[in-house]
């Protein structure tokens, strides 16, 4: 009980003290409100502290080698999802987790070494023989606690974070020169890596109509990469255009929207990711992009991804050629010609040019959209 107090209460008073030395604010899109500051992140740090030090007594209570391995990575899987749970609702930074999980862990090599240090001076004894009655009280806290869980998982609601509204601002040059002089042209990965440039930009009324036309061109929305798809994907054979993607980031924020387009054999899947934008062109909202192709399925879960992503784009223009009037369209130079790896397989080409598509009902006529020299 000791070492597992000055774990838990050592790592909660540092976190309060890192809070209120560095304050730092939380970012901007939190899906969730949060009255304490940013940095670090007491869910990492409690993460480490408390899971940690209970992984750190099941491998020491077991002599079974391959049970001790098994427990030691279950127990870092449990660690690194919970972090990651903060990143995914916005209400954290990678550094605050990060800062939470070196004052987390500190705080549980203090409290190994003090059991280590009790167990030396034959204070503290693992593998004693325990009553019945010892026993029967052992199993019956971890049923009270998962109880309580459960209702308390039921029972909370945790309070929304109210939606900013970012100011509008009006496009007074191309938005490819805008984009490379804010350093906007690349995705990234969760950790803050180069990946595909930005590869398509859309003029459109408004959210609605974007996204009426595309599922009139047949894109259809993608399923929520949540557990219960994910068993779904497993366990039984489902319709592959409601997969489970995994998110992309740009400019720091999650992707607004997934979709994906079929071909007709439904072998291969083209994937569109789009960001809404503070930009407009007049009153046009103006959205940007990527595309890519899945052409396989590796390990169940991962999917194989063609390295030609210029030529997913192309799939997306053809899309809604075929359905919707499109009066303005064309390609311009954007960044180098590149290739690239995604974070957990594959690599892809491009010849970095951007794709930009008017869905206005008459033609877009301004200076900022397909200037000269696009083709």
């Amino acid at each position: 009980i000791l070492p597992m107090a000055v774990s838990i209460f050592g790592s909660e008073l540092f976190t309060t003290l890192g809070k209120f030395a560095f304050h730092r604010p939380r970012p901007a899109e939190a899906v969730f409100y949060e009255h304490s500051y940013s940095f670090p992140s007491g869910h990492a740090t409690i993460a480490v502290a408390f899971y940690g030090f209970l992984g750190y007594l099941a491998v020491r209570h077991t002599s079974n080698w391959q049970t001790k391995v098994k427990l030691f990575f279950f127990t870092i899987i449990v660690i690194g999802l919970l972090g990651l749970s903060r990143i995914m609702v916005g209400v954290h930074y990678l550094s605050d987790v990060w800062g939470g999980y070196l004052v987390g862990t500190l705080w549980l090599i203090i409290a190994v070494s003090l059991t280590e240090w009790l167990v030396a001076q034959k204070n503290l004894r693992f593998h004693t023989p325990v009553s019945l009655k010892r026993k029967a009280i052992g199993a019956g806290l971890p049923a009270l606690a998962l109880c309580y869980y459960l209702g308390f998982a039921i029972m909370y609601q945790p309070r929304l974070a109210p939606q900013k509204q970012l100011p509008t601002v009006q496009l007074t040059r191309d938005l490819s020169e805008l984009l490379t002089t804010k350093n906007l042209q690349f995705t990234q990965t969760i950790f803050g890596s180069r990946q595909q440039p930005i590869s398509v930009e859309i003029v459109a009324e408004d959210d609605q109509t974007l996204l009426a036309h595309l599922h009139k061109a047949g894109w259809k929305n993608a399923a929520e990469p949540d557990l219960h798809t994910l068993f779904r994907q497993l366990t039984q054979k489902s319709d592959k255009t409601r997969i489970p993607v995994a998110p992309a980031f740009w400019d720091g924020k999650i992707n607004n929207w997934s979709l994906i387009l079929p071909d007709g054999a439904g072998s291969k899947l083209t994937i569109l990711y789009m960001w809404s934008t503070p930009y407009r062109i007049g009153n046009a909202h103006v959205y940007v992009g990527i595309t890519r192709s899945y052409v396989g399925r590796k390990w169940l879960i991962l999917h194989t991804i063609q390295p030609d992503v210029d030529a997913s784009r192309e799939n997306l223009l053809h899309s809604l050629q075929q359905t919707i009037m499109i009066h303005q369209y064309c390609t311009e130079k954007f960044v180098p010609e590149m290739t690239g790896e995604y974070l957990l397989q594959g690599t892809f080409f491009t010849r970095g040019q951007l794709l930009e598509i008017s869905m206005l009902a008459s033609a877009l006529k301004s200076p900022v959209f397909c200037p000269s020299g696009s083709e």
